[in-house]
């Protein structure tokens, strides 16, 4: 038998004590803006019924859904009959993202959610993706949405926090690319392309700045979508590609065309919102998001130089409505947790963490057992992080163990510290040291 350590599932990590620590900072930046800002939390379960995840995320992320496997006697009962369909074996997966569990929710509690609903969300998903360097197939995502308002100020509260979360981040030099999915619709039909083909034309256009232009056209070609719109996309490309486009622009090419006109409009008052601002939101033409569900306004975080996004989002008023009677428009972002604590790492641009507690008791004599205990809880219960060596040890080895843990202060408690009512410390930054009474102890501590 082989004596070498078994390694974590391919695409998944375990997150060490220092990278625990990394990631809690970051969370906590963004969930504290976004409370800031009204929202609330939510938490939905790991697995959803196949039913829910199926067809919102367009053929290829349907592809990428993780499914759970029949169990016992369940399992037994299909592989009994022959042949066996894989749809019979499952009816369970794993959860792709936040934003459909999300619009379960809001079908499943109309009566306890309000009619705007804000919320926000910070839980792992999972896809069967094939893991390369910044892509997992375990993550996590910390996603943002408005539920229930149509107006264009959804967004821009959302665009708001993300500057806000930004910034506290030491990521300000971001760009936020935005585009309007009725623009896209608008310009493929002025391009005399079929709607029955723009879900496929998209869902190569959101490849766009992984592959190049150069790919995305051969892609069009082996899918055979309209020869129309292969031979006008190099000139399609030259135009929206170069520098800063305006909307105001190309506002004619969708004049025509079923929410255009509106999608311009959109389009206009984000930027000039954003321009007194910073002007880091960028009108990207081309920008696609993959999904099926987008309807609107959509989105992606970028840090140039990094080709990748830092998160995306946009507007999807139609996928509460899959799930219910009623219709309830809908707009949300989510971060790319791992790509921004890259970044930070990167750019050494995380506070230097201190160790999981303020200070370390040593317990020297077994004698002393009950009041070492007594007089670490006092401490602890006048809020002091203190942790407790679960060894009786002689001071060299406790030492070497407390050197470590990045810890300040190391506490020794022995028989002469318990007959005296004394604590001996010693400060591991300065080298300062002592013995107080243990009333004052705290003082130093802190």
């Amino acid at each position: 038998m082989s004596t070498k350590a078994p390694l974590p599932p391919t695409g998944t990590r375990d997150f060490l004590p220092d990278a625990v620590r990394r990631r809690r900072h970051v969370q906590g930046i963004i969930s504290r803006c976004f409370e800031r800002h009204g929202y609330e939390p939510l938490e939905t379960p790991a697995m959803e019924r196949l039913e829910v995840l199926l067809g919102k995320y367009g053929e290829e992320g349907d592809k990428l859904l993780f499914k759970v496997l029949h169990r016992g006697d369940k399992l037994k009962r299909v592989l009994e009959n022959s042949p066996v369909q894989e749809s019979e074996l499952t009816e369970l997966g794993l959860r792709y993202d936040l934003t459909v569990p999300l619009a379960r929710v809001a079908a499943n509690y109309p009566e306890q959610l309000t009619r705007v609903f804000k919320r926000y969300q910070i839980q792992p998903v999972w896809r069967a993706d094939r893991p390369a360097k910044g892509r997992f197939r375990e993550f996590f995502q910390c996603d943002v949405d408005i539920l229930g308002s149509l107006e264009i100020l959804a967004e821009l509260d959302i665009f708001a926090a993300i500057g806000e979360i930004m910034a506290e981040l030491g990521l300000g030099d971001f760009e936020l690319h935005i585009n309007h999915r009725k623009w896209l619709s608008g310009l493929l039909s002025s391009l005399a392309v079929p709607a029955s083909e723009h879900a496929t034309v998209l869902g190569v256009l959101d490849k766009l700045d992984k592959v190049g232009p150069q790919a995305v056209l051969e892609e069009l070609r082996e899918k055979n979508v309209s020869e129309a719109l292969r031979e006008q996309m190099p000139g399609l490309f030259e135009s929206f590609l170069a520098g800063r486009p305006q909307p105001e622009a190309f506002a004619s090419r969708v004049a025509d065309q079923a929410g255009g006109p509106e999608a311009i409009g959109q389009l206009q008052t984000v930027l000039a919102w954003d321009g007194p601002r910073g002007g880091r939101i960028v009108w990207n033409p081309l920008l696609a998001r993959g999904l099926d569900y987008y309807t609107g306004l959509i989105y992606e975080l970028r840090i140039p130089p990094w080709p990748s996004s830092f998160g995306g989002g946009g507007r999807y008023d139609n996928l509460i409505g899959m799930f219910s009677a009623r219709p309830v428009p809908a707009v949300g972002f989510s971060f790319g947790l791992e790509r921004v604590l890259d970044a930070l790492e990167e750019r050494g641009q995380f506070p230097a963490f201190e160790g999981h507690a303020r200070a370390v008791a040593g317990v020297l004599d077994p004698a002393v057992i009950p009041w070492a205990l007594d007089a670490v809880s006092s401490l602890r219960a006048q809020g002091l992080s203190v942790d407790l060596f679960p060894e009786i040890t002689a001071v060299g080895k406790l030492m070497k163990w407390v050197d470590r843990k990045k810890i300040k202060y190391v506490l020794f408690m022995g028989s002469n510290e318990m007959e005296t009512g004394t604590v001996s410390w010693k400060d591991l930054q300065t080298g300062e040291s002592g013995t107080v009474p243990l009333s004052e102890i705290s003082s130093i501590l802190r």
